[in-house]
């Protein structure tokens, strides 16, 4: 009566991107060991990438009609590699308005082939990175992580984002008349500007209506639509009405 023998092989691992190790099992109940020849070990699939196959490592062997051979198949595990020393840096920061895009920026040292997602608060990820060009755009929080298939995710720290206003200033330029005369036209200098216009509908006016003669200390403004990117100081400027004479 043939005889009942087991080949058992063993489980199996390796990392991403590593070559196959020499697979292995055990030849149990055989009357005298090579009866079944040399028995030899492979895996039955090609995949590569990271995973667990469940019995894929098989066994070849003679075949002897003295025995009922049963295989048993060991599981094979591809697990996530990882590279000594890889590092992910991610910036930030604060800028002054300068009327431009400011973007956080990661970058992965000591590793080739990962590829850097940006993530905005709750949006999606991207590879494209956020950016921040005005005041209210707010405080942007970006998480930052890099990928390569196979390898362990590097992660840091989020980054935020934030523009701050830029310091502006308005002096606006004294002036007068003679009593009884139409107020002048009102001028004024505007330093600190990334560009002209940025303080929309900019105008210079008078905020009193007296029209007596007089010195009028810092009633000359100026009227514009505030714009968040900047923080605006006004220097105010004086008004005279001076007497007037007849000639002749």
């Amino acid at each position: 009566t043939a005889r009942t023998a087991t080949i058992r092989v063993h489980d199996a691992e390796k990392f991403f991107d590593e070559s196959d190790p020499a697979f292995t099992g055990t030849e149990e109940n055989l009357v005298k060991a090579g009866d079944l020849g040399t028995v030899t070990y492979r895996r039955t699939n090609a995949d590569e990438a990271v995973g667990t196959y469940p019995e894929v490592l098989t066994a070849d062997y003679t075949a002897n009609g003295n025995y009922i051979v049963n295989v048993v198949n060991g599981d094979f595990e591809i697990k996530t590699a990882s590279i000594k020393d890889a590092k992910l840096e991610a910036a930030g920061g604060s800028w002054i308005y300068d009327g431009a895009a400011h973007a956080a920026s990661g970058n992965v040292t000591n590793a080739d082939g990962y590829t850097v997602y940006y993530k905005a608060g709750n949006g999606e990820w991207t590879t494209e990175a956020p950016s921040v060009t005005n005041v209210l755009d707010g405080t942007v929080t970006v998480s930052v992580k890099a990928t390569r298939t196979g390898y362990e995710e590097l992660t840091t720290d989020a980054v935020t984002l934030e523009i701050i206003p830029k310091d502006a200033a308005i002096v606006v330029d004294d002036a007068e008349k003679f009593y009884d005369e139409a107020d002048p036209k009102f001028t004024g200098t505007v330093t600190g500007l990334v560009k002209e216009g940025d303080l929309t509908g900019l105008t210079y006016i008078r905020t009193n209506k007296d029209e007596a003669v007089g010195i009028y200390p810092e009633v000359l403004a100026a009227a514009y639509i505030e714009n968040p990117n900047y923080n605006v100081t006004e220097h105010k400027g004086t008004f005279e009405i001076k007497t007037a004479t007849m000639k002749d």
